[in-house]
């Protein structure tokens, strides 16, 4: 039977599929998957087994048509491939996705953001947007995000906190069919000054004594 294809979006997708026939009486040890485009050849999904009839692929192209079929493995090796799905194209939609308000923690140099998004099973890059604000200055910055999965994202920036600014952060996910919906932006931070620090030395010594 040939897998079925679901959940499509613009760069992945779900393929579902029933235990093909293998040789022999031995059980099935895991499944190959195959996918095609018209501008390539069969090929693997993955260089090692799948254990499950479903699964989650991701990383797939926008904008093009996709084949799949499967094939169960036993100990004597790999059975018979399925027919192959009726052909699917990915979107080209941009991501739907919008992360929740990111929450900061800062130590008042440096900031680490951390936001939900609704699907558990989404693996995306964010985009985080960065507004500084000053006395004689106005700004923003960009900043890209390694590929995360799960409904929880922590990223720690690398960005130091500059003197007299004032700084807040909003984070959008993105593909490769373009960037999502921006979050609502977060509550500002600033640097810590150095009579704040001077202050919480100054204190701390006078407790030591006392």
């Amino acid at each position: 039977m040939s897998p079925t294809v679901h959940d499509i979006y613009s760069n992945g997708c779900t393929v579902t599929y029933q235990s093909p026939v293998v040789e022999g009486l031995s059980p099935v040890i895991g499944y190959v998957l195959n996918y095609k485009t018209p501008d390539s050849p069969w090929t693997s999904i993955s260089k090692h087994l799948i254990a499950d009839t479903s699964v989650r692929l991701r990383r797939l192209h926008p904008r093009t048509e996709y084949m799949f079929q499967v094939a169960a493995v036993n100990c004597y090796g790999v059975g018979k491939f399925s027919p192959a799905s009726v052909p699917v194209t990915t979107s080209q939609n941009k991501p739907i996705t919008q992360p929740s308000c990111p929450v900061i923690s800062s130590d008042g140099r440096s900031a680490d953001l951390e936001w939900t998004v609704p699907y558990s099973d989404s693996e995306l890059n964010f985009i985080i947007l960065i507004r500084y604000h000053s006395h004689d200055t106005d700004g923003r910055m960009f900043v890209t995000t390694e590929r995360k999965a799960g409904p929880l994202v922590h990223h720690s920036l690398t960005v130091e906190l500059k003197r007299k600014a004032v700084y807040d952060f909003a984070v959008a996910a993105v593909t490769e069919a373009g960037v999502g919906p921006y979050s609502a932006t977060s509550q500002p931070v600033s640097f810590l000054t150095g009579l704040l620090v001077y202050l919480t030395f100054y204190l701390q010594i006078i407790v030591c004594v006392v």
